[in-house]
């Protein structure tokens, strides 16, 4: 199920097939000079996950596919989409970038899981540059990215990044919710929409 729309983390701290929109972006080299007195201000937002109002109830609708590169599919899960990020200042933004973080967690206790990093993501969107940061990733901290959107953003334009997720084979497990938070970088310090984090749902797995 998926957070409330304003709940965010503090910066850099955490508690405990898809159509895909990319914007015309443009080159660095053709973004006019600003003040730097004039800084980047971007918003992240992680989407809801689908969900059943008249029946109060997950939708599982997104995939889960058995490997990084694989076509089959090993559960559906009740999962966030994608992530969308927004320049939300008045000057372009060059190549933005952050990270984003995926933990999973046991659906009886809310507890930390065995396999908290066993569940994985990367995105269909061309533009964007997405790699595991696995030096700083742990069992019990959740599976650690960094992306790139590669280009401009202009003042009031978005990006979205389609998460596509998958498990490596083999792997079993019961009932379980997916913690997705995403950070994005700008220069504005003290706001608070410049990370986003959803919960989704997913009934088991197993993949062999």
């Amino acid at each position: 199920m998926g957070e409330p729309r304003n709940a965010r983390l503090k910066r850099r701290t955490l508690v405990g097939s898809a159509a895909w929109a990319v914007p015309v972006l443009v080159t660095a080299s053709a973004v006019p000079a600003v003040a730097s007195s004039v800084k980047t201000d971007l918003a992240i937002d992680v989407l809801d996950p689908s969900y059943d109002l008249e029946n109060w109830r997950p939708k599982h609708e997104i995939p889960i596919y058995k490997g990084s590169n694989g076509n089959r599919v090993a559960v559906r899960g009740s999962l966030p989409p994608m992530i969308r990020i927004t320049n939300v200042g008045r000057v372009t933004a060059i190549d933005p970038s952050g990270s984003v973080e995926l933990i999973l967690r046991d659906y009886g206790n809310d507890g930390a899981s065995w396999a908290s990093n066993r569940v994985k993501a990367g995105t269909t969107n061309q533009n964007v540059m997405w790699t595991e940061d696995s030096a700083n990733a742990t069992a019990e901290a959740g599976a650690r990215y960094r992306y790139t959107c590669r280009g401009a953003l202009r003042p009031g334009q978005s990006i979205d990044i389609p998460l596509r997720y998958f498990v490596n084979p083999p792997f079993v497990h019961a009932e379980f919710n997916v913690l997705v938070a995403a950070w994005v970088e700008d220069q504005q310090e003290g706001d608070y929409d410049d990370n986003s984090l959803r919960i989704g749902h997913v009934p088991w797995v197993s993949a062999f």
